[in-house]
């Protein structure tokens, strides 16, 4: 008798470890279940979000691809393009926006063209509109000559022999000068010229705008400021900003 009840016994304790074993196996499969699942919907989540933030990105990275100058917008896109961020980037070239506004200020569409283009030749990194605002502001793209010696601002830009002479010093890749009737006669020069000075005291007044601008007008080494330059030239700018971009909306 004790012999059967201690066999008892143990069976008794067999059956309840296998169900302890069984429920051991059982709370490991839900658990891996539960990781797996997890971990699916996880990743579910990612995609979404990620997807998300893509569409929102590429609405954002266009918007701001299509405010640069058209030679950084190429360069953006070219590099988008290698890497596969984004394929629905559209280069809007302003040229033409940019002459037509020229154009709607009187200026006949020759003059106008060869203005532009003379800028586009720069390949300097300042923005279009400053400079096209700037000449707007100082000769209403009339290529002036000049008329008096102690004066002798000249051509569209109205710079100085001895700015100009300043500058080819800071700067030998610019071209040469050797006359202010040449000087007049050669657009691209003086958008180059221009253009360097702006980039000089973009770097000198850390690209304060007011500064910068107010310097073309006063000189680099003025501490003073005039304003009512500064504003017009902003307003030129904006309006030519505002303008280009209500002919794009329209085609």
């Amino acid at each position: 008798m004790k012999e059967n009840k201690n066999l008892s016994n143990q069976n008794v304790v067999l059956r309840v470890m296998e169900r302890q074993a069984k429920r051991r196996k059982l709370l490991v499969s839900v658990f891996l279940i539960g990781c797996i699942t997890g971990v699916i919907l996880t990743s579910i989540v990612v995609i979404i979000l990620a997807s998300i933030f893509s569409n929102n990105h590429q609405e954002q990275l266009s918007e701001e691809v299509l405010d640069k100058p058209v030679v950084i917008q190429l360069a953006i896109k070219t590099a988008a393009e290698e890497v596969n961020i984004i394929d629905s980037i559209e280069v809007v070239d302003e040229t033409p926006y940019y002459i037509s506004y020229i154009e709607s200020k009187g200026v006949e569409k020759e003059r106008a063209t060869l203005i532009v283009e003379s800028i586009l030749n720069v390949g300097e990194e300042v923005p279009l509109s400053l400079i096209i605002a700037m000449i707007e502001k100082e000769t209403d793209f009339r290529n002036i000559p000049a008329y008096d010696p102690n004066e002798d601002s000249m051509g569209y830009v109205q710079m100085q022999s001895s700015t100009i002479k300043w500058l080819k010093n800071l700067y030998p890749e610019l071209p040469k000068i050797n006359s202010q009737e040449e000087f007049q006669a050669t657009p691209s020069a003086q958008m180059k010229y221009m253009a360097k000075y702006i980039e000089y005291a973009t770097e000198k007044f850390d690209n304060n705008f007011t500064w910068v601008v107010s310097s073309y007008n006063m000189g680099v080494n003025n501490d003073k400021i005039n304003k009512s330059y500064v504003d017009e030239v902003l307003s030129h700018k904006i309006n030519l900003e505002t303008y280009v971009a209500s002919e794009q909306d329209i085609k």
